[in-house]
């Protein structure tokens, strides 16, 4: 009975493993686009990006008082290509 019951852990802990490396993928991949669209717009020349991405940008720098992204200090944009 304890052997049964120490797969059953291992079997548990794998998928939970699994689950954890899902949520891990879907949420840092979810980032590569938003870096690109929207953090990339501090490094890089606007004419780069379609209007619909500059105005988000403007529209996130105004609800959500982002001086960062509003100003870009050179050191926000040194920070950015790292």
């Amino acid at each position: 009975d304890e052997q049964r019951g120490h797969n059953t852990n291992i079997k548990m802990e794998a998928s939970a493993s699994g689950a954890t490396w899902w949520m891990y993928t879907a949420f840092f991949g979810s980032h590569i686009p938003i870096t690109l669209a929207i953090d990339a717009q501090a490094v890089l020349p606007a004419f780069i990006f379609p209007k619909f991405l500059r105005d988000l940008l403007n529209w996130h720098v105004e609800i959500n008082n982002d001086i960062l992204m509003g100003l870009k200090p050179t050191w926000f944009k040194g920070i950015v290509w790292a």
